[in-house]
């Protein structure tokens, strides 16, 4: 029994060295890359549809049917009150020649608004279509893309780059459009953590030269903070030669499926 025991022990021992688990590669086998979809919110509020005005006019008319007076409207009919006392001879408490009535004011008001123009809600940008303007479609949202210029041709797609060792994705993310756009574009990134993901596995060839199986790409979503830009405030990184502020149906039209996908996962419609 004495015997037995010692035989297990060792082949217990021992059989660490014929273990058949292995090593995890401390070096990933896909590229790890964070895009940056960065949005200009809408500035103005876009026009109602038929349905919307009439519920308008619906909700307006209840409002002014069931509201109280307000002080315009008291002090009109105090007004009223103090001229059917002028005419009856009496004197009210506070009377004045000099007094300013409710219509005085109404006249007035009527006057301000006959100089009054509203801005107009179509822009420059919007008559030459200048799609590297913020200053257009300023009802909808506009996304920003880039035309990366590559051995292979060109085509738009969203900032990004691949991450570095240290860094966060939301890091990453950052340093996307710090590289590709400059340091004079302001803005925020949206929490810590991605809105929406997709991945691309490479060519043979591209597999073979980079070492990698393919690319993970994850979404973030950032705003623009500095309001209206010049054309010239965006400094294009290096492979990139185009950029354009894109409405939901522009980026449909312009950006590849693969990315197009995932970002309707994570916008909502410009309607």
């Amino acid at each position: 029994m004495l015997k037995f025991s010692r035989f297990v022990r060792r082949a217990g021992r021992s059989s660490v060295g014929f273990s058949t688990v292995t090593k995890p590669s401390l070096e990933p086998s896909w590229h790890l890359v964070s895009a940056v979809c960065l949005e200009r919110l809408p500035v103005i509020t876009p026009e109602l549809d038929v349905t919307q005005q009439k519920l308008k006019e619906m909700l307006t008319k209840s409002e002014y049917e069931l509201s109280m007076l307000n002080d315009h409207e008291i002090k009109h009919r105090q007004d009223l009150v103090r001229l059917e006392k002028r005419k009856s001879g009496e004197s009210a408490e506070g009377d004045s020649d000099a007094i300013i009535t409710a219509l005085d004011m109404e006249d007035r008001w009527r006057k301000d608004a006959e100089t009054f123009s509203a801005a107009d809600r179509l822009t420059e940008a919007d008559r030459k279509n200048d799609l590297r303007s913020t200053k257009r479609k300023l009802d909808k949202p506009l996304r920003l893309l880039l035309k990366y210029k590559t051995d292979n041709g060109e085509y738009w797609d969203l900032p990004q780059v691949i991450r570095e060792d240290g860094e966060t994705m939301r890091q990453t993310a950052e340093r996307a459009i710090l590289n590709l756009c400059g340091a004079n574009l302001q803005f925020q990134v949206l929490g810590n953590a991605p809105l929406s993901f997709f991945k691309i596995k490479y060519s043979k060839n591209y597999q073979s030269y980079t070492g990698k199986t393919g690319a993970k790409v994850f979404i973030f979503k950032a705003s623009l903070t500095s309001g209206y830009l010049g054309n010239d405030a965006i400094q294009l990184g290096e492979g990139i030669v185009d950029l354009q502020w894109s409405t939901l149906e522009e980026l449909k039209r312009d950006v590849h499926p693969h990315t197009t996908k995932p970002l309707l996962n994570m916008l909502h419609s410009d309607d």
